[in-house]
């Protein structure tokens, strides 16, 4: 690990570089398995490599925690059971229609057939039933992952997974991975976004068709947005992007397709390879919230009822792209006003602090559309305000990815 940057988002050869794919590529965009032997394995660097430990033992731990703490409620929804009584929102949002069963099968009758038109058109060489079990993955996980997000306001990824099983049932496709990790992890995704505008839709009153029929739009909306960046910003995404907007996430995203797509589950996980051991995260996420469970049946009142596996192992699991700064950001934030101001004039934070949030996250996002339009978008990005705030980050180790023992271009580590 020292011959590999600490953190990053890019996955590595055994010289120290960028994993050069087109080495490793057929013609027909599959796996030469001669040429990857006499190249490289794919090497992760500390961050990367712990963030796949990690997420692994969160595919079990979130199953297995909300089983025991919510299996019951979850149970008796399942058996028309009510679980609760109905408050003064729930009371007053009785006055409007549901949205029909129908109108979803509706949009998936729709899209489905595009979805496999698409994969057909571009030749991703992925089979139909492999487009349906991606559909099924997020109707299994959507529950559990749901409640965490409801009580935390953390989102749970399913990333893990979603590139597990491809990589296992169609190794050596980079391509057909990455379609199957789309479908699965964006339909949960816009899932649990929908169940979100229900649920401020409720408190503020709003129809729930009405929040439909806002999504379906929104998500138009931020398709047309994306293409016409890709159409009018050069060289989006890229490393050297001169408005820095070099998209780390779909960066993770592509070393992650890399890894279990074209590289295969076998070879990067399986017996005798570098990180066999990563697989042994599924067995101790899956035992990690019983004992937590079993203690807080017998003591109630521990400190240890606050403690929820599921969020604790999510965080780690953003980095990369995230780095040292955005978790020491995130605790001091979190220290202040979930903590200390809470503890110490609870009225003013129950009143003012989701105002406060949502005012800042409001604010935030119009803030860098100003300063897009005002300092990126003129000279093509050429205009910025120069001062140590927006430079020291370029001057770590992080960003420039520098390892600790240097390695032999030759023969390599």
């Amino acid at each position: 690990m020292g011959h590999l940057p600490i953190t990053g988002f890019a996955a590595y050869d055994r010289f120290g570089l960028p994993y050069d794919v087109a080495r490793v590529l057929t013609p027909a965009m599959e796996l030469n398995v001669t040429a990857y032997e006499n190249y490289s394995p794919v090497y992760l660097p500390m961050t990367f490599a712990l963030a796949y430990f990690i997420s692994f033992m969160m595919v079990t731990a979130v199953m297995v925690h909300t089983l025991l703490y919510d299996g019951r409620v979850i149970l008796n929804v399942l058996r028309g059971k009510e679980s609760e009584k109905d408050d003064i929102h729930a009371k007053l949002m009785r006055h409007y229609p549901e949205v029909p069963t129908y109108y979803f099968l509706g949009l998936f009758v729709i899209f489905f057939p595009m979805l496999i038109g698409a994969t057909k058109l571009k030749d991703f060489g992925v089979p139909i039933w492999s487009l349906l079990l991606a559909i099924i993955l997020p109707a299994i996980f959507i529950v559990p992952c749901a409640y965490i997000y409801a009580r935390s306001g953390t989102s749970v990824s399913i990333n893990l997974i979603a590139e597990l099983i491809p990589g296992a049932i169609l190794p050596g496709q980079p391509f057909a991975n990455m379609v199957f990790k789309t479908v699965a992890v964006q339909s949960i995704l816009r899932g649990i976004s929908f169940l979100e505008n229900l649920k401020l839709g409720h408190y503020l009153k709003v129809p729930p068709r009405a929040s439909f029929i806002g999504s379906i739009v929104a998500i138009g909306v931020q398709i047309g947005v994306k293409d016409i960046l890709f159409a009018a910003v050069p060289d989006l995404c890229e490393p050297n992007q001169p408005a820095k907007l070099i998209c780390p996430g779909h960066s993770t995203f592509f070393s992650a397709s890399i890894v279990w797509g074209l590289i295969g589950t076998t070879r990067q996980f399986g017996n005798g390879s570098v990180y066999e051991f990563q697989v042994y995260g599924l067995v101790i996420g899956a035992l990690l919230p019983i004992p937590l469970w079993l203690w807080r049946r017998q003591y109630p009142r521990t400190i240890l009822r606050y403690l929820n596996i599921s969020v604790f192992l999510n965080g780690p699991t953003f980095a990369p792209p995230a780095t040292g700064i955005n978790f020491t950001s995130y605790f001091i934030v979190a220290f202040l006003f979930q903590y200390l101001i809470r503890i110490r004039n609870h009225r003013w934070w129950s009143k003012y602090n989701y105002i406060l949030s949502c005012a800042l996250e409001a604010g935030t996002g119009i803030a860098v559309i100003v300063i897009f339009v005002a300092l990126q978008l003129p000279r093509n990005g050429g205009l910025s305000v120069n001062w140590w705030g927006n430079t020291v980050w370029t001057k770590t180790a992080d960003f420039n990815g520098v390892s600790y023992y240097n390695t032999d271009p030759d023969k390599g580590f």
